[in-house]
């Protein structure tokens, strides 16, 4: 019950942060961050996407939600995150996951059916150019 209010709070001070955000041209963009939860059903999305920008060399780095006892695939994404690296606040305390909030992508992808508060959270503390999804 505490971690959810927690995350809710913490939810709605990153909602209250202002970013720059832009478009960026397909022709210009150099980065692409995508976040997925459900791997095992979005795996065809996501290798369709992860290949369309790569093939307009577009460097992806993915982040995957995984659930307990799920198996990290390390072929489809780079990164993984869990409830273990998330705190009582929905603070993220991963290293690797707050580079990939830091990094300043052209586009963020999240790939997802319905929301999904740590990928919320994650969107509205990202510093990329433009998100989707």
């Amino acid at each position: 019950m505490f971690k959810k209010a927690g995350q809710s709070y913490n939810r709605n001070k990153h909602l209250k942060l202002k970013r720059d955000r832009m478009f960026v041209e397909i022709s210009e963009a150099k980065t692409a961050g995508i976040l997925v939860r459900d791997l095992k059903n979005n795996s065809k999305p996501l290798n369709t996407i992860a290949q369309n920008l790569k093939d307009q060399n577009i460097k992806c780095v993915v982040l995957t939600y995984l659930e307990n006892k799920e198996p990290f695939n390390s072929s489809l994404s780079d990164l993984a995150l869990s409830n273990k690296d998330i705190n009582w606040l929905g603070k993220i305390t991963k290293e690797e996951i707050r580079k990939f909030i830091n990094s300043s992508f052209d586009y963020l992808i999240c790939i997802n059916t319905f929301p999904f508060l740590p990928f919320e959270n994650i969107l509205a503390q990202s510093k990329a150019k433009c998100r989707l999804g």
